[in-house]
This record gives C-alpha cells, structure tokens and sequence, in this order.
C-alpha cells in the first residue's frame, strides 16, 4: 500500500480567529518504506497522524490510499472506519488498552472484530507477544502491567492484523533507550517485511537510524528530508 497526502490543511478556531495547524502539506509514502517525523512540541504532528489515520477530516486536501481519495465523500462513515479497521495499524502515546481483557485478549479481539479468530491468529499474536518481550505477561490484565509493557501490548496489537499502513505516535515515548530501539527495529523490520508503509512520529534522534528518510514538520508543512545525524 501507498499512502499520499496531498495539499492538506487543517485549521482550528482560535478565539475570533483561525489557526492553521497543518497548512498546504503533501506527503507520499510507497509501500514498505519507514518515515520518520519529527518537530517541536505543538507543531501539529499528532494531528498529522490522526488526519492521516482517518480519525480526522482535514480542511482541505486529499488522502490517498493505493490512488483512491478516502475523504471526497465517495466513502461512507461506516467504509471508511471499516478501512481503517482492516488497514491501517495505530499506535499512540497512550495504549488505549481495554481494562477487562488481557494482554492476549488484546490481539485476539482484533481478530474476532473480523471474524478470523482461529488457531492461527492465536499463533500470531503469541508470536507478537513475543517479539514485543510480553510473551511472560500474556495473561496480566492493562492494571497489572507497567506503562512500557503496555506500550508494547498496544505495538503487538497494531500489528495483528497485518496492516498496509501502520502509523505510531511517538511509539517508545514511555520506554527506555533500549528498549524504544527495539521497538523502532521491530516496526521498521515489520513494515518492510509485509509492504506496508510506515510513518512514525519520534523525539528520538538515536532511533532514527531505523527510518529510510526523517522529515521536519515545521510551519505546518513537511521540510525536505534529513538525514538522521541533522536532526
């Protein structure tokens, strides 16, 4: 899968006025590439990746995947939650782990959502948990795990159902160094495995070794790339 964002504007009421917090950004990502990008806090890489997540509507402009616009009206609500659901991976600062139901349980659901839950999508979220280092926290429930464990469990579950497109927030923001390097060799070595295009939002300049090309957001737009020893 190929993601392209083209011209797109995201502007926000402020008091009387309006703020453009994404302004005129255009972006394309081929399949099984890894983008980083990076910014000072407030420069609206959060809403870049919900825009880009489907979870908002920008102001103006296309997103794009495989070449067909998902916000010009030609997809209803329910077709594009279910494309988002079926496609696209998201992992945020926050785990959004459900309280009830344990780390396996957590994969399994993405499973159950679409009907596949089989010997076989148990096998792959075993497999998550594994690579993840939770395979001997499979059984604990969100409440009984550290914030990086659950961290880890939300990573595993981005990646259940196999996604062209995986999008992470700052993913490694509440793990140590090593593991966040860990974590950011996992996504990159998943995303080019599968073909699925890869952005991640990081503030860690010695992750980004892992990416194939590092973008600034500044002033709304994306900069020209960097090379991670710039950044």
């Amino acid at each position: 899968m190929n993601l392209e964002l083209s011209n797109i504007g995201v502007t926000v009421a402020d008091g009387e006025a309006t703020l453009d917090i994404l302004h005129e950004l255009d972006l394309r990502v081929d399949a099984g590439e890894v983008v980083a990008i990076v910014g000072e806090s407030g420069s609206g890489k959060s809403t870049l990746v919900a825009t880009t997540g489907l979870l908002r509507a920008p102001t103006t402009g296309s997103v794009a995947i495989n070449g067909q616009a998902v916000n010009d009206g030609s997809l209803s609500n329910k077709e594009i939650a279910r494309l988002r659901h079926a496609e696209i991976g998201l992992v945020f600062q926050s785990a959004n782990l459900f309280p009830s139901l344990t780390a396996m349980e957590q994969l399994e659901l993405v499973a159950h959502l679409d009907g596949s839950l089989n010997a076989d999508a148990r096998a792959r979220a075993a497999d998550l948990l594994e690579r993840v280092g939770m395979s001997h926290r499979a059984s604990q429930r969100p409440g009984r795990l550290s914030g990086g464990e659950r961290q880890r469990v939300a990573l595993a579950r981005a990646l259940m159902n196999r996604p062209s497109l995986v999008l992470a927030d700052e993913p490694t923001a509440s793990l140590d160094a090593s593991r966040g390097r860990e974590i950011m060799a996992l996504l990159a070595e998943s995303g080019r495995e599968s073909g699925a295009a890869t952005v991640i939002v990081t503030h860690a300049p010695e992750q980004l070794a892992h990416c194939d090309r590092v973008l600034r957001l500044e002033g709304g737009r994306l900069r020209d790339a960097l090379i991670p020893a710039d950044v």
